[in-house]
């Protein structure tokens, strides 16, 4: 089998403007016969390394993460197993479903990328429940106390459909969970008696 990149992207923790980006190929074996090393390539014989996120239709490019080029080559000096790449790369995007491609481009431009990927990003919806929570563990009142559970329970079942929609391959779906469960959050995790908001 030819060398098959693999690629993983996280968020890591509540930081929504961050990415975490680990190289997952590893060195070839008979259980891991894309990895690097004989009789597929080294990481030494790469030219070109690069990770493009693109929407979920695959159409429009977003962000761009650059593991090796002319100037920059984060492969380690020997035949790697996993690694991080990025532990807190610059991330551009809210809430969302997108496409992963991670494609390197070896001496003789034999190109190779990763089989088709995509992650699910809800690093703000995650963000925003446990704000809630937070209020609902200091608050007094038992009128918003009632509230603030009902928006908690309705978010978790939202939630749980965005993973299984996601899981299903049912971006659509998805997608209209997740701004169904955000546009309760923007008009309810900032309410408080000194808001606009109805209390």
């Amino acid at each position: 089998m030819a060398l098959k990149p693999k690629i993983s992207l996280s968020i890591p923790g509540t930081c929504c403007d961050k990415i975490k980006i680990c190289e997952e190929t590893n060195i070839y074996s008979t259980a891991n016969t894309g990895g690097w090393g004989t009789p597929n390539e080294a990481t030494s014989a790469i030219t070109s390394a690069h990770v493009y996120v693109y929407d979920s239709a695959g159409t429009s490019l977003l962000q761009t993460f650059i593991i090796k080029d002319g100037s920059t080559d984060l492969y380690p000096n020997t035949a790697p197993n996993s690694f991080i790449a990025y532990s807190g790369a610059s991330w551009n995007q809210g809430d969302g479903i997108y496409k992963v491609v991670y494609t390197v481009i070896n001496n003789t431009a034999t190109s190779y990328s990763n089989d088709e990927q995509y992650i699910l990003t809800m690093c703000g919806l995650e963000n925003c429940m446990e704000k809630i929570v937070g209020k609902l563990v200091t608050e007094c009142d038992e009128r918003k106390l009632e509230e603030y559970k009902n928006t908690i329970d309705q978010l978790e079942i939202l939630k749980y459909g965005i993973k299984t929609a996601f899981a299903c391959k049912n971006f659509t779906r998805a997608t209209t969970l997740l701004t169904n469960a955000n546009t309760i959050c923007s008009t309810f995790s900032g309410c408080d008696c000194d808001c606009d908001c109805s209390c």
